[in-house]
């Protein structure tokens, strides 16, 4: 005769509910399982059918005639109904009901109205916003058929730039003649009280190293008060000649008279030396250089030596130097 104890009826109770078990949880997911396809299929369904949902633009002008000023936006929202199917709805996103529009003023007409009001037609937002929505023009209906705001006139008047670079040239090269700026003068717009005041437009710095060509480079303009000012021009054109150079020198007789008095000068001549474009170098001649003595407050019966200094001497040279710079003198009598 069998004995159970308790342990034997507790795992023989067990196993009789496992199957049953088993089952309840295989059920369980054929359920979910089948809810799952359900949803899927009214999710297709759904989405293939066409709706009509508002989007609402909120506008942002920028880019407006730099003889003008934006004071205020008649117009700042856009509401835009899109007919679509569900497919193509939530590629745009459902739940994004205002979007940004940035609006460049300069890719459209603009149509004065009266006084300082202006606006442009909605008609010419058509196509952008059509790919921006990745629909058809014709499944798209603007709210408004124009969009308003308000442009002030600005005073202006010319101002010179002024070039702001730094050039590093590599060994005797370096400027040919002074650097030209195209143009040299631009038109300024801003408030009349603001634009008295203005004197000048400098240009963003740069930097160029290592240079032993001509320079042809484009600098922007800096505008540190763009809320109050606007450009006629972004850019200006920086031209500067490169010429590679060398040192020469040339010997000049010095004068053998001050102030009407005869003297004699010791030495007679001097050697000037002087940096020149090698295209230049046999250009320099002794006669384009005149010497002076720097005679202002100097009694010749109390020194002995007289400063020389240049009156004269060719444009296209640089670095001069006098050697000596100092002569001794006799008065002849």
């Amino acid at each position: 005769m069998k004995e159970y104890t308790k342990y034997t009826l507790v795992t023989k109770k067990a196993t009789d509910y496992f199957p049953f078990l088993k089952k309840m949880k295989r059920d369980h997911f054929i359920f979910f399982l089948c809810l799952v396809i359900a949803s899927l299929f009214w999710m297709l369904i759904k989405l293939s059918g066409v709706y009509t949902v508002t989007y609402v633009f909120d506008v942002d002008y920028n880019h407006e005639p730099v003889q003008k000023r934006m004071t205020s936006q008649v117009d700042n929202t856009l509401t835009v109904n899109v007919t679509a199917r569900g497919f193509a709805l939530v590629e745009m996103g459902f739940g994004n009901k205002h979007i940004p529009l940035s609006i460049d003023l300069r890719n459209y007409q603009l149509i004065h109205d009266k006084g300082t009001s202006y606006y442009i037609y909605t008609q010419e937002l058509r196509k952008s916003l059509a790919a921006r929505l990745s629909v058809d023009e014709a499944n798209i209906v603007l709210s408004e058929n124009r969009l308003g705001f308000v442009l002030e006139d600005l005073s202006s008047k010319k101002v010179p730039v002024i070039p702001k670079y730094t050039i590093h040239f590599k060994d005797q090269f370096g400027p040919y003649m002074e650097a030209h700026v195209v143009p040299d003068k631009v038109e300024v717009f801003g408030p009349a009280s603001s634009i008295d005041t203005m004197t000048a437009v400098y240009t963003r710095k740069i930097v160029l190293n290592d240079v032993d060509s001509d320079i042809q480079v484009n600098l922007d303009l800096a505008n540190n008060h763009p809320e109050q000012f606007n450009y006629g021009v972004k850019k200006v054109a920086l031209d500067i000649d490169v010429e590679r150079f060398t040192e020469s020198s040339v010997v000049v007789p010095v004068n053998q008279y001050i102030n009407s008095v005869a003297i004699k000068t010791f030495p007679s001549a001097i050697k000037i030396y002087y940096k020149v474009a090698q295209k230049d170098f046999n250009k320099i001649q002794p006669n384009q250089f005149n010497l002076v003595f720097d005679s202002k407050g100097v009694k010749l019966n109390e020194v002995t030596k007289l400063h020389l200094q240049l009156d004269k001497q060719p444009q296209n040279i640089s670095n001069v130097r006098l050697e000596p710079a100092d002569v001794e003198f006799l008065i002849v009598k």
